[in-house]
């Protein structure tokens, strides 16, 4: 944990060889630069939180092989591009917070799989398209915000 520092930089891709990490918090720091491709290497971490950064570019689909994680936090950085359906394998997974970022496209409908998801947070972004309506199978949902997106058509009953 070095949440609130002054750290800079990008994440050191040498983070893949961190197998036995369950916690991983670098938020409100100054990283920047791409998320890498590498932290779906990370294959015991149970949080992530890379909130309160300077991040762009596409939040990598290897993220989706965390099986274990349960925390996801990516929120207020400079994310873009459209989330990917490997999102649906995060089958452990309670808390989704990628608001306050440039992320477009569809919100998968994949996500509909996530049984023990409590939490999704995707405000503030530029999604758009429908709400899917397999968001009605996350039954352990007791808290979505979608606001200040795009998102068009009815809210799925």
């Amino acid at each position: 944990n070095v949440h609130g520092n002054q750290l800079s930089g990008s994440i050191p891709l040498s983070f893949r060889n961190l197998e036995s990490l369950t916690y991983l918090n670098l938020s409100a720091n100054n990283f920047k630069g791409d998320i890498p491709v590498e932290l779906g290497h990370i294959i015991n971490l149970d949080t992530l939180d890379l909130s309160g950064n300077n991040f762009s570019g596409h939040v990598p689909a290897s993220v989706g092989y965390l099986e274990h994680l349960l925390t996801l936090n990516l929120s207020h950085n400079h994310l873009d591009g459209p989330l990917s359906a490997e999102f649906g394998n995060l089958r452990s997974i309670q808390t989704i917070d990628m608001s306050f970022n440039n992320l477009s496209g569809n919100i998968p409908p994949e996500i509909g799989q996530l049984q023990n998801l409590a939490s999704l947070i995707l405000n503030n972004n530029d999604l758009h398209g429908k709400i899917p309506e397999q968001l009605t199978n996350c039954f352990s949902l007791t808290s979505m915000n979608l606001s200040y997106n795009n998102l068009t058509g009815i809210v799925p009953s």
